[in-house]
């Protein structure tokens, strides 16, 4: 008799959860609801698609107010809260795609010309007159020559904290599977992030490339692509 009352049970919460998802959002109860929702489908459903439904929500309460309406009577919106989930699960899900396609179209742009710290100075007698020189090695992987490359490197310390963005041009001619060391200078000054990547050991610092333009010898232009919007 037990197991026949367990199964019984069973049966019944999950009639309530389907029960729940398929329901017009009832703000009365929409609190309760989503806390329900959110244990019964949490492998179903991301934390950012119950934001996108409570963010749904108020939008449409916001939309009842100015059009008049009485927000002391009793709220249904016309969806289900099925139906903002499974949209927002279709947003998230296209996203992700454009994303995964994003990430490797970066990573083939990379592999054309390819930049790395080789060594460092820093210049200027006085602390508002410091510069940093950077010796970047840069190497053209490619088929073709490199007139031209602009890019830049993301700097990050060794917890991986972000400490700075530093963007250059590199105008020498790189030919075709071969090497070119060049030197670039940023003013260091009295910025706290600048005398981070002057002054802490190399060691310690990640210098991550990312080029964003490439102009080949024989006109043609290549262009990083750009991150899709969610």
């Amino acid at each position: 008799m037990k197991p026949l009352i367990i199964t019984i049970a069973s049966i019944l919460m999950l009639s309530s959860c389907n029960s729940t998802i398929n329901k017009k959002i009832d703000i009365a109860t929409a609190k309760e609801d989503i806390e329900t929702l959110k244990a019964k489908y949490k492998n179903d459903y991301t934390e950012a698609d119950f934001e996108f439904l409570t963010k749904s929500m108020a939008g449409n309460i916001l939309k009842k107010a100015f059009s008049g309406e009485n927000l002391d009577e009793k709220i249904k919106l016309d969806k289900t809260y099925k139906d903002i989930l499974e949209e927002s699960k279709a947003k998230r899900l296209e996203y992700e795609t454009k994303l995964g396609e994003y990430n490797l179209e970066v990573e083939r742009f990379k592999t054309i010309i390819k930049a790395g710290i080789t060594d460092r100075r820093v210049d200027g007698k006085y602390e508002y007159e410091k510069e940093l020189g950077l010796y970047i090695l840069f190497e053209n992987k490619g088929e073709k020559d490199i007139k031209a490359v602009k890019g830049h490197f993301e700097v990050y310390d060794l917890f991986d904290n972000f400490i700075r963005r530093l963007s250059l041009e590199q105008t020498e001619l790189i030919k075709a599977k071969s090497k070119v060391n060049a030197g670039f200078v940023w003013t260091v000054g009295y910025n706290e992030d600048m005398k981070k990547i002057a002054y802490q050991d190399l060691t310690n610092l990640n210098f991550i490339w990312f080029p964003e333009i490439i102009i080949y010898a024989d006109g043609t232009k290549d262009t990083a692509p750009a991150l899709p919007e969610k």
